[in-house]
């Protein structure tokens, strides 16, 4: 995109930036919405569209051109499609942290390490109930 830019065709180099920020954009879209629906092929297919739209978005030189002609209209778009692709990359990576704590505290209510009022010794290390072991808690009480 550099050599059309200085071949005098910025309206074409911005106009396939704005294009590979709305397509990034839809993508967080489409991973908020498998993120919500806890489908993790989606998920994980998304990834990896989201890094490609990423390397896009990089490739058209979007930052070189708002660097460059912040005061033209197409910066506007620009700008604006990068705020919400960050507050939606942002929105998508909290939901993330937030399924990944409540996995992390079910596995470890599962292993007997967090306070759930029965004692560690009623679960395995494999996650399953030791039923002998509740038996002799009950009947020592």
């Amino acid at each position: 995109m550099i050599e059309s830019r200085a071949s005098g065709n910025e309206g074409s180099d911005w106009a396939v930036a704005v294009d590979a920020a709305r397509q990034l954009l839809d993508l967080l879209h489409r991973e908020n919405d498998a993120l919500a629906r806890q489908d993790v092929e989606a998920i994980e297919r998304l990834a990896s569209e989201k890094l490609g739209a990423v390397d896009h978005l990089q490739a058209c030189g979007a930052e070189q051109l708002l660097a460059a002609h912040p005061e033209l209209a197409p910066a506007a778009t620009l700008r604006d499609l990068l705020t919400q692709i960050n507050a939606a990359n942002e929105t998508n990576g909290i939901y993330i942290a937030h399924r990944m704590r409540t996995v992390e505290r079910e596995l470890a209510i599962i292993h007997g390490a967090f306070e759930t009022g029965a004692p560690a010794e009623v679960y395995g290390r494999d996650g399953a109930r030791q039923e002998g072991a509740r038996s002799r808690q009950i009947t020592q009480a």
